[in-house]
């Protein structure tokens, strides 16, 4: 609908798709004619972490173009000009992941970057407890009906980023580390786009993730 009328200030239209991965297979499949056969002069700009969950015929229309992440000192320096404290533009620069908006966000709310802190204390002590422990926390993050997903995601970049660590660290990382690494961050993947894209149990699929850590 929005596609169909004309623009106002520019001779192009303009539309942002962010995590187009969360497109169910309904939404892609209206959203392909859409792509096909835009209304007048109109530019589609898809965004996403996980292209290869979009169909073949969407990925084959349209051109990819890939962002590399922002190094952590120009993410320091940039949130130092913002008024960030030294030690604290350390620290956010180093677990934002090269993504200034990521960055900001922890600035400017303080409350998530705690969140953040908080969560990954709980999955290193996870790593270190047993299965009844590990089920026990669980039940309780269903219980409470925390925002599950936005906890994967945290997850993720925490496992994602201990990997590239042991790879940069040395030129023969020890393969069995880099292994179980990767398993874990395939478990959470998989349990993603389960939860995101279907009714699967959470407290089940959770538990999935326990078993491998």
């Amino acid at each position: 609908r929005r596609l169909s009328l004309r623009p106002a200030l520019s001779p192009f239209k303009v539309a942002f798709i962010n995590d187009a991965h969360r497109l169910n297979s309904e939404a892609q499949n209206c959203f392909l004619k859409t792509l096909e056969e835009p209304k007048g002069e109109t530019i589609l700009i898809l965004i996403t972490e996980y292209p290869q969950v979009l169909f073949p015929t969407i990925l084959s229309r349209v051109q990819e173009i890939k962002f590399a992440p922002v190094s952590q000192l120009k993410i320091k320096n940039y949130l130092q000009k913002q008024g960030c404290p030294l030690e604290k533009s350390q620290e956010i620069s180093s677990i934002s992941f090269g993504k200034p908006g990521l960055a900001m966000n922890f600035f400017q709310n303080p409350d998530t970057l705690q969140k953040y802190k908080q969560k990954i204390k709980e999955i290193n002590q996870l790593q270190k407890s047993d299965l009844i422990f590990r089920f026990q926390y669980v039940k309780s993050l269903v219980s409470q009906k925390e925002n599950i997903i936005e906890i994967l995601d945290i997850w993720l970049r925490y496992f994602r980023a201990i990997l590239l660590e042991k790879i940069k660290k040395t030129s023969r990382p020890n393969q069995h580390s880099l292994y179980r690494l990767k398993g874990i961050i395939n478990m959470i993947e998989k349990i993603y786009f389960l939860l995101e894209r279907t009714n699967v149990n959470q407290k089940l699929a959770l538990e999935q993730i326990m078993l491998e850590l």
